[in-house]
């Protein structure tokens, strides 16, 4: 399991992309996307890669929580989000 942090602002269009290397269906991964306030917001599940656009209701910091759905496997992976309002990219592993 591995936590990153993103500052998001109000009203960002936001898309975050997320491709799981371990390719079977049995063990798809997961990336929790959580609010300043600590509440899951939403997630992206995939066997092998998928994307979500989401806009951040508040302002703060935003954790991106990515691990195997049930917690049973490790695999290679890749996360990355991107702003259209602010137009950055950052991509970790």
């Amino acid at each position: 399991m591995d936590a990153y942090n993103y500052t998001g602002t109000a009203g960002q269009m936001l898309s975050l992309a997320f491709y799981w290397g371990f390719g079977s269906g049995l063990h798809p991964g997961r990336a929790d996307i959580y609010g300043p306030n600590g509440q899951l917001m939403t997630n992206v599940l995939t066997a092998f890669g998928s994307a979500i656009n989401f806009t951040p209701p508040d302002s703060g910091t935003y954790t991106i929580l990515v691990h195997a759905a049930g917690y049973e496997v490790t695999a290679n992976y890749s996360v990355s989000i991107q702003s259209v309002t602010g137009g950055g990219c950052a991509a970790d592993r």
